[in-house]
């Protein structure tokens, strides 16, 4: 005869199993829906969130936060990096969105991010790593492109925002250009610039 504990303990790792499956699939099948915010690097490497501040001599960066946005059909995905920004109540604090070339799966979801200051503003440098065993295949690729989301105070009118996307290999290789099916070929590095004002 089973007891009251035992089968207690399998409905307990029945219902974990399930709710791993569950967030699993919705994440794989989520097109057009934010992914949950990814962990990137310097800013705090095991938060998921980045909310250290950095500060610049024209203006200082409160949080950066990266996530995933995924093709959805019938809107626009650009393939090439792009930049908004707009200001948030106030005229100081500034909500900047970078978001980056598309990307599959063969791409990691890891975008490691760098801040640095720059004469005339500030820079970010956000760095993509490619599966070395890619062969521009587009069979069962998901698209994809980073997004990083920024919220800045300025210091003074005309700051120089510029974001600077890298791709390396799994093998620790820069790429000097990348493909993404069905896109055409991208040189990279790639650097969009805006002021923000």
């Amino acid at each position: 005869m089973v007891n009251a504990k035992t089968i207690t303990g399998v409905l307990i790792t029945l219902l974990f199993v399930a709710g791993v499956l569950y967030a699993f699939t919705s994440l794989r099948g989520g097109k057009g829906v934010l992914a949950p915010p990814l962990s990137s690097t310097p800013f705090a490497p095991d938060d998921k969130t980045q909310r250290n501040k950095k500060t610049c001599a024209s203006v200082e960066i409160s949080s950066v936060d990266v996530s995933r946005e995924f093709y959805k059909e019938g809107i626009v995905f650009e393939p090439s990096p792009q930049i908004t920004a707009k200001a948030d109540g106030k005229k100081t604090l500034i909500n900047i969105v970078a978001a980056g070339p598309a990307l599959g799966s063969m791409d990691s979801s890891n975008v490691k991010t760098d801040v640095v200051c720059t004469p005339k503003g500030f820079k970010l440098v956000a760095t993509v790593t490619r599966s070395a065993e890619y062969e521009n295949a587009s069979a069962k690729n998901v698209l994809w492109h980073p997004r990083i989301a920024l919220a800045v105070v300025l210091h003074q009118p005309d700051v120089v925002f510029e974001a600077t996307w890298k791709m390396v290999l799994s093998t620790g290789a820069e790429l000097e250009d990348a493909q993404t099916l069905p896109y055409p070929p991208q040189n990279y590095p790639i650097t969009v610039t805006t002021t923000l004002h």
